[in-house]
């Protein structure tokens, strides 16, 4: 039996010491390339944020040497998203960078002021949607990939921006945006957006859902391009929902649940569509523990996913060429590492 030693108070010695916590990795996102082949990872070390890749079973390697990867529009979030073979990152400074998962130096897309957040790659791989913020002003904005053209403001007119996405066709974007003094989880709009053809003329948008008292979170096109995704709160509880784009259909997933997290910062994700548009893959909060489920869009039906040993998920991103999922999992004796979840599909 150990021996035990009184101390005074704030002087007895702890197997927990600030070496130790400080030498925990934060997880802060994880996303698969649009081949489905590699994955793209954000750790935090020491204040410092670091983009690790990997492909199949190789060793994971550094991309940036130089650059601290911090999204800084609110309180931060939507740090980077990965296509075509490149990571497009926001540097602390505010900027758009594009790094090849290959080799190469990265590269500023965008110029050096305001703040930029939750870059999103258009289908073809030509154009960066993001929400940029300057000045207490904030717009979707519109830059391409190899950063040659000076960005454009998109969107604008609404006091925030959250969450953009690109149709599968290129043509069509959604995003979320809300005014003040509403907070995101208070009342939010999810709009669609109809791109000109030269793509950055003037926006048609039309409203699909949302008001000052109703939230809505996520908006996601299906691969297929048929259906648009999202949560919505209303009374407390969380509904996962589809739009079909051509007959307005509106289909219930899932209800009378908790879905959606309090979107303090941009880039969270609790749901993703698999690769044929017949699954969607969400995380509920079941009595404080985190759940992964799968649900058939054409059905309806539900099933529960192994997760192992681990009761909290998050940053969920599957596969765009089959349905391994990958998400930050933890629990409270598992510290927060990314993992691969393999589905039947």
């Amino acid at each position: 039996m150990t021996n035990k030693q009184n101390a005074p108070f704030g002087f007895w010695k702890s197997s927990f010491t600030p070496s130790t916590m400080g030498g925990q990795l934060r997880f802060s996102d994880v996303l698969w390339d649009s081949d489905g082949q590699r994955l793209v990872w954000l750790e935090g070390r020491s204040g410092r944020g670091v983009l690790v890749c990997r492909e199949g079973t190789n060793a994971p390697y550094d991309l940036n040497d130089e650059h601290n990867v911090r999204a800084g529009v609110g309180y931060g979030g939507g740090d980077f998203t990965v296509s075509h073979g490149y990571v497009v990152y926001v540097e602390k400074s505010g900027r758009l960078f594009r790094q090849s998962l290959n080799s190469g130096p990265a590269g500023a897309i965008t110029p050096a002021f305001g703040h930029a957040g939750s870059p999103v790659v258009s289908p073809d791989g030509e154009w960066v949607l993001y929400v940029h913020s300057y000045e207490r002003t904030d717009v979707l904005a519109l830059t391409n990939l190899d950063g040659v053209k000076w960005p454009i403001n998109l969107v604008s007119g609404s006091d925030f921006y959250m969450q953009p996405a690109w149709h599968p066709d290129g043509g069509r974007i959604a995003w979320i945006e809300w005014d003040q003094p509403n907070m995101p989880w208070d009342g939010t709009r999810l709009k669609l957006g109809r791109l000109s053809e030269s793509v950055t003329g003037a926006v048609e948008e039309t409203l699909i859902t949302g008001n000052e008292e109703t939230s809505v979170f996520q908006p996601e096109f299906s691969p297929d391009g048929e259906w648009l995704s999202y949560i919505t709160t209303e009374d407390e509880w969380d509904e996962l929902i589809i739009h079909n784009l051509k007959s307005n259909e509106r289909v219930v997933l899932d209800k009378d649940t908790t879905l959606a997290e309090p979107a303090w910062i941009q880039g969270i994700r609790v749901y993703g569509w698999g690769p044929d548009s017949k699954e969607i893959y969400y995380q509920r909060n079941d009595q404080g523990t985190g759940t992964l489920w799968q649900v058939n869009t054409g059905t309806g039906e539900r099933s529960k996913v192994e997760t192992g040993p681990y009761s909290w998920l998050q940053q969920i991103s599957v596969s765009p060429s089959d349905n391994a999922i990958v998400c930050t999992a933890s629990s409270p004796a598992v510290p927060a590492r990314v993992i691969t979840i393999e589905s039947s599909g």
